[in-house]
């Protein structure tokens, strides 16, 4: 058995704006007999026509960059998911410290937020800042939509806060019992959010759903490129073959509520459509809303075990897309 990761990634600049500032890299190990070293990141640019564009540009490059010079180390053992973690760190201070040298000199606003997951091995490590978001649903819980697969679950209207976007079709699902997901965990927020309004939710003075549509929902108490000083969220977990995560720019999710999110990746799942199907599908719904204002990104991971006949299909299936 061999670990392969699929993924999809789309993005769009939306009905609004003119320029696209969000940016996005996926990159994974060919090291090794396996892909079990992995890195990701999103990062949602700022300040308006090339101030943004050059803020995000610059965080990938710099990541790409300390993932070229530090994954040999990494998949030799040298460096290990807490050590990693701190360098990544560091270099979360080195772009801001760039960034505001930027800004200075060219005397406009150059900011991002930028979130990186870190995949070594079964474990994964978080350095964030901003509000572009990581989520993480259990292989637990896809499996039991799977397994319900035989109720074909399908879309039936846009995503709402109200609505679950699923519905039984066939004749005989309503006579049969539902698999009890109650004690499964759901799609799992990983990473906090530097704004106002997630202090005013950890306060007790909003509910998420408020929180939401707030006015100030935009309003960041963090991000790279404005102030020298920083306080980086950091986090590390464990993950499990078949664990999807999501990353996203706040012109995504600000959009949907998490459950709606998650009932869309899960029914689509259960039937086995692609990942990047499923970001396509995600960013266009996005685009139809009629609050959507900003750049609309969204990036989806699964990692995978697949036997010598399941990697010829799945590269493949690969080279024909």
């Amino acid at each position: 058995m061999k670990s392969v990761w699929e993924y999809g990634l789309s993005t769009h600049v939306g009905p609004v704006k003119k320029v696209n500032e969000d940016r996005s890299f996926f990159r994974y190990s060919t090291q090794g007999k396996g892909q079990d070293y992995a890195i990701a990141l999103m990062a949602d640019g700022m300040g308006g026509y090339q101030a943004g564009d050059k803020a995000s540009e610059l965080a990938i490059s710099k990541i790409k960059q300390w993932w070229d010079q530090n994954i040999t180390h990494i998949v030799s053992g040298r460096l290990s998911l807490s050590a990693s973690i701190e360098s990544l760190k560091a270099a979360f201070f080195e772009i801001n410290e760039e960034l505001i040298q930027i800004s200075y000199q060219d005397g406009v606003m150059a900011g991002t937020t930028l979130s990186v997951i870190l995949f070594h091995q079964n474990q994964f490590g978080i350095c964030h800042v901003g509000d572009s978001r990581i989520y993480q649903i259990s292989a637990k819980k896809i499996c039991s939509t799977r397994k319900m697969s035989e109720y074909a679950y399908e879309i039936t209207q846009p995503l709402s806060d109200q609505c679950l976007p699923t519905q039984v079709l066939t004749e005989n699902a309503c006579n049969q019992k539902p698999v009890n997901s109650s004690n499964l965990e759901g799609m799992i927020q990983l990473t906090h959010d530097h704004s106002w309004v997630e202090t005013e939710v950890q306060k007790g003075r909003l509910n998420r759903e408020e929180a939401r549509v707030h006015p100030r929902r935009n309003v960041l108490l963090q991000c790279l490129g404005i102030e020298p000083g920083l306080d980086v969220f950091v986090q590390e977990g464990y993950s499990n073959e078949g664990d999807i995560f999501l990353l996203c720019s706040d012109g995504f999710y600000s959009l949907f509520s998490d459950s709606s999110i998650e009932n869309l990746i899960l029914s689509r799942t259960s039937k086995k459509v692609n990942l990047q199907s499923i970001t396509d599908e995600l960013v266009e719904l996005a685009n139809q809303q009629k609050d959507a204002a900003d750049n609309i990104s969204a990036m989806l991971l699964q990692k995978i075990a697949l036997d010598r006949k399941g990697l010829r299909d799945f590269f493949t299936n690969l080279i024909k897309a």
